[in-house]
């Protein structure tokens, strides 16, 4: 008897430029495994969620502007996902839907493949589900966190959470910075003319989380300044394959996401 297809999908707005679907069916496709991902456009979670439960959907992938905005809708978050406040994953279990959180150890991992955070001086910019995301990360690693947001009052909330410093974009605050990480949408394809910030410190490592284009606004900046930077193709493929192993129950091929990624971004 033929095996039913399961479906997973990417869930947000605008959705047509994520990679999201290339790099799972690629996945799929390599395991051999009954799925199939796809990437739907939507603003609203309680439609998102009314299609899920319909159509009986594995998984989703959760991004922009539903990180948050989700969480009423589902059944059951796991602890970290709770303290965070943020969803990038929702599995369906019979109906039942539980929100995890693997922005978390994608960004970790690949910061920690550049350096050791331990204990560092960090600056978030912006104030969103992965600035949240990134910043219990960074905490756990005892990171000393500074928020910088346009709008003082959510700067104010993530930094009360984490236990850091706030303020809105000051240049002076990044001199000192061991880390600057991008975690907002800012200079993402096709705004690719666009950077958060106009200069970045000497000496600073830079991350931005956007992966597409691999090498953002920002980034080149930060190379023009001699800055070693972080693109967001690892923290995008690590927090894949951990939604992966959520959606399946196996073990990523982790050098297929790779290569595939890769190509669809070079």
């Amino acid at each position: 008897m033929k095996t039913k297809t399961k479906i997973c999908a990417v869930i947000g707005s605008p959705i047509s430029h994520s990679l999201s679907p290339v790099i799972h069916n690629a996945a799929f496709e390599y395991l051999q495994l009954p799925f199939h991902y796809r990437a739907l456009e939507f603003r609203e979670p309680e439609l998102a969620i009314k299609e899920m439960l319909e159509k009986n959907y594995r998984g989703y992938s959760v991004t922009l502007p539903l990180k948050t905005t989700v969480i009423k809708c589902l059944d059951n978050l796991d602890p970290l996902t709770k303290k965070i406040g943020a969803v990038n994953t929702i599995i369906n279990e019979a109906g039942k839907l539980g929100g995890f959180n693997t922005d978390v150890s994608g960004a970790i991992t690949s910061i920690q493949e550049k350096m050791d955070i331990t204990r560092k001086r960090v600056v978030l910019l912006g104030a969103g589900g992965a600035a949240r995301a990134i910043g219990f990360g960074l905490k756990e690693k005892k990171a000393k966190i500074h928020i910088m947001n346009r709008t003082r009052k959510r700067a104010q909330k993530i930094a009360e959470d984490l236990q850091a410093t706030f303020s809105d974009f000051k240049a002076d605050l990044l001199e000192g910075t061991d880390l600057i990480i991008n975690t907002t949408p800012v200079g993402m394809y096709p705004h690719t003319n666009q950077s958060i910030i106009d200069e970045v410190p000497e000496g600073t490592i830079i991350m931005d989380i956007v992966y597409n284009p691999l090498e953002t606004k920002l980034l080149k900046l930060a190379k023009r300044r001699g800055c070693r930077t972080i693109n967001g193709s690892a923290m995008f493929l690590y927090q894949a394959a951990e939604q992966f192993r959520l959606f399946t129950g196996n073990e990523p091929p982790l050098e297929i996401m790779k290569k595939t990624l890769l190509e669809k971004l070079t």
